[in-house]
């Protein structure tokens, strides 16, 4: 679909001739609802001539894949935009190995840019699978090959798709155990006794994978540490093993608390976090006590919870990253760093013992994907919050800006790449347009030695300034903390800051400036301006988790939105004979509607030349009668309708023939708006 927001028949004729020549067959269609808005629709389909020119070799067919890939690539230059490419299913028929081979061109070629989100063909129904998606009576009557479900199923992936490039990340999952890692109560029944049916073993390995992906896994329960670990140890059946845990919380305390406790051990806010349960009591106790945390409650039927996760778009991720992949062994190795932390009598003494290296370094054209992901990732130590796509980024670095990259290590692991500081070069100065920090980082010192470096390489190119831009999100309190100890008095939310680069050169970082106990507390504060999923995502996974109901749930919402129209005392369609009652249950489907007249006009009541298709193909379909799409608009009640299928002649020929002139009046109108 493609919206012009331009209102000439120009146009409209134009865009039709570009797609037309590119062998698309083009179906303009402007509704009222569209004219008011100066909105038009353009909906096309491969022509059948130049699809079998193009399909004439499986040369030829890949070298529309290439120009396809080269457009693509010029696209994704030009633009930081995300973009979706969904490749939508083929109308059943024989294998065809040439098209096949096109798509995962295709698919590979698209993967190699990270903003760009990729949809095959087979993924779309393997994750929503529907009976029956192809019509071929409506792809015959107005190139709409889909049924109803199968458009529900294109557009459920597409939505999940724009989802999960603009919602936040989900960075920890923690997970209750009894009757949600596994059917039973760990202490009354023993590690032997907890049974892992089929259901529980598919969540266990969901969660695997969403660990692998780079989500740090947890565990908070009211039970003896003793007895849950003890499960985790002694069932080799269970995919989900005690080395996939960061971390837990096992004790009778309440798991608001607890889960508070788990954000300041991975100094990660609230409301990355998602808490999945089987009681509704303690479901309702973290919402209330933690409202920043998605909550999700399994459902009561354990049969039921692999449809339920798969439901969850708050789960879908993209490609993930080096740094992804090995976060969750950070994490799993920061519990040395703790222990570490707990025997240092000071914070000096503990960063002493962290044996910390730190590398700043010029960007690699590789590691720029790692750069644009923590400027969308990381709020908390971040100046200006600026979220920039890896082409964006590219494209700042070839216009003259440079940018550094941070990466930490210590005794106990690596952190990976962790902070980024872009900045341009002025005639005195660097002006820094990005300076952020992972919150895994923090409290250690990175940042100090992140700004001594950049001041330092000032100085060697002959700049005296550094100018730093702090903007105030509702998370970023450490960024503007930091900018405070550099010197900074200014009491508004955002301001530029000018400092001498000599004295940035010398920074140092003197643990005695922050306790043990304040370093604990960086990196939990509030949460996404509020943004909580919970109830979404619950319903998501409750009600919505088939097509069937996605498709229920749409002809609710459109018999709730249409306006209730005086039928002007017409008979009611229960009135009618066999065939009108027919055509009426097929019309209130389609119009998704309760109650219809037999002298309701099709167009007055919602219907549109789309909904025509549909209602044309269902009657082909379901009452094998032989009707077009011109027949409607000459009879557009169902009464007509009923007298043209039927034969009928008790309505009169000239009632006939005056309904008839009408709906072709109609008919030309519509028509004529095209080019008006």
């Amino acid at each position: 679909m493609i919206e012009v927001h331009d209102r000439t028949g120009a146009a409209v004729q134009s865009i039709e001739e570009q797609l037309t020549r590119r062998g698309f067959r083009c179906a303009v269609v402007e509704e009222e609802l569209l004219e008011r808005s100066g909105l038009f629709n353009v909906y096309a389909t491969r022509c059948a001539p130049v699809a079998a020119e193009v399909h004439d070799s499986a040369d030829g067919l890949l070298r529309k894949v290439r120009e396809f890939c080269s457009a693509l690539d010029t696209f994704v230059a030009s633009t930081p935009a995300p973009l979706i490419l969904a490749i939508a299913p083929r109308s059943s028929g024989p294998a065809d190995t040439a098209l096949d081979a096109a798509e995962q061109q295709l698919l590979e070629h698209a993967s190699r840019h990270p903003q760009v989100r990729s949809i095959g063909s087979r993924e779309i129904f393997a994750r929503h699978p529907v009976r029956d998606f192809h019509d071929p009576h409506s792809h015959q009557l107005g190139h709409m090959p889909f049924t109803q479900g199968g458009y529900a199923a294109i557009g459920t992936a597409l939505f999940r798709a724009v989802f999960s490039v603009g919602a936040p990340p989900v960075k920890v999952i923690v997970l209750d155990c009894d009757n949600t890692l596994w059917q039973g109560l760990c202490a009354e029944d023993g590690p032997a006794g907890v049974v892992v049916t089929p259901a529980f073993r598919r969540l266990q390995e969901f969660m695997i994978a969403q660990m692998e992906a780079g989500v740090i896994l947890a565990v908070c329960s009211k039970n003896q540490e003793a007895d849950v670990l003890a499960v985790f140890e002694q069932r080799p059946d269970m995919p989900l093993r005690r080395e996939h845990l960061a971390g837990w919380r096992i004790n009778w305390e309440p798991k608001p608390d607890n889960l508070r406790a788990l954000a300041a051990q991975f100094s990660l806010g609230l409301d990355s976090f998602v808490f999945i349960d089987d009681n509704p009591l303690e479901c309702a106790t973290v919402r209330a006590g933690c409202p920043e945390v998605t909550v999700l409650q399994l459902p009561p039927e354990s049969d039921r919870i692999p449809a339920f996760l798969d439901s969850l778009w708050i789960f879908d991720r993209g490609a993930a990253t080096r740094e992804d992949r090995e976060r969750s062994q950070w994490y799993r190795d920061n519990s040395e760093r703790e222990e570490l932390r707990t025997a240092a009598p000071t914070l000096r003494d503990f960063l002493d013992g962290l044996q910390l290296r730190i590398a700043v370094t010029e960007a690699t054209g590789g590691q720029l994907e790692r750069v644009a992901q923590l400027t969308m990732r990381t709020n908390q130590f971040n100046l200006t919050s600026i979220r920039r796509s890896e082409a964006e980024i590219r494209e700042m670095l070839k216009s003259g800006a440079t940018c550094l990259v941070t990466s930490v290590s210590d005794r106990f692991g690596d952190y990976g790449l962790v902070g980024v500081i872009l900045y341009t070069a002025g005639a005195d100065r660097f002006s820094v347009d990005t300076l952020l920090l992972s919150c895994r980082a923090l409290g250690k010192g990175v940042e100090h030695r992140m700004v001594a470096e950049l001041a330092s390489r000032a100085l060697r190119e002959g700049k005296s300034l550094i100018e730093l831009r702090c903007r105030r999100t509702d998370r970023n309190e450490p960024a503007r903390e930091f900018i405070k100890r550099l010197g900074s008095t200014a009491e508004d939310s955002d301001f530029d800051l000018e400092l001498p680069a000599a004295a940035l050169a010398d920074l140092r970082y003197v643990p005695d400036e922050q306790t043990a106990a304040e370093s604990d507390t960086i990196g939990h504060r509030s949460g996404f301006g509020g943004t909580n999923f919970s109830t979404a995502m619950q319903r998501l996974g409750d009600e919505l988790n088939t097509i069937e109901a996605v498709v229920a749930a749409i002809e609710s919402a459109r018999r709730q939105a249409q306006p209730v129209i005086d039928p002007n005392g017409s008979s009611p369609a229960e009135d009618a004979n066999s065939l009108e009652q027919s055509l009426g249950t097929i019309w209130k489907k389609v119009l998704g509607r309760t109650h219809l007249s037999l002298n309701e006009n099709f167009f007055d009541v919602g219907g549109t030349s789309l909904k025509a298709v549909v209602v044309v193909a269902t009657i082909r379909k379901e009452l094998k009668r032989d009707v077009s799409i011109i027949t409607l608009f000459e009879c557009p009640t169902i009464k007509l309708l009923a007298a043209r299928l039927g034969g009928s002649s008790d309505l009169g020929s000239a009632v006939v023939a005056g309904a008839e002139s009408r709906g072709r009046q109609r008919r030309n109108k519509l028509i004529k708006r095209r080019t008006a």
